[in-house]
Formats: structure tokens, sequence, C-alpha cells
């Protein structure tokens, strides 16, 4: 599993977040605070709280392209 702190501020964010994770063939969740929810879900992850990192779950142990793909939204 792999983990990550992604930051999605607005709702283009979500919507590029969305578009870059749809072809990965594992499973993807995002938990902000005590939410967790399918990242593929565009639904669930409008419904989340964004004022906060949130927590990046892939269940993948080689995890390079999906960092490569989200780059932009990865806390430093």
């Amino acid at each position: 599993m792999t983990e990550l702190k992604i930051i999605l501020k607005n709702y283009d964010d979500i919507e590029a977040f969305s578009e870059a994770i749809k072809d990965c063939d594992y499973d993807i969740f995002l938990i902000s605070g005590n939410s967790k929810v399918n990242a593929k879900s565009m639904l669930g992850v409008y419904c989340l709280d964004h004022s906060n990192p949130m927590i990046l779950q892939a269940d993948t142990d080689s995890a390079e392209q999906l960092i490569e793909k989200l780059a932009s939204f990865i806390e430093r």
C-alpha cells in the first residue's frame, strides 16, 4: 500500500485529479478527517473537506507512475 498527502484546492484540481487516476487498475481512497471515499468517485471527492491536506491510499506497491501523475497535487 502507498500513502501520499494530497492537496486539492478547487474544483479544477478535483477534475484534473480524477482524470489522472481514472485508468489506474487498483483501488485508491482519499481520507479527510473521519471520511474515507473511493478516490475514483468524483462525487465522493467533492464531498470531502478540502481545507486541509488529505491522505491518498493506493493499493499498489509500485506507485512511481501514480506519483508522476499526481506530482502537482502532492504536498511537499
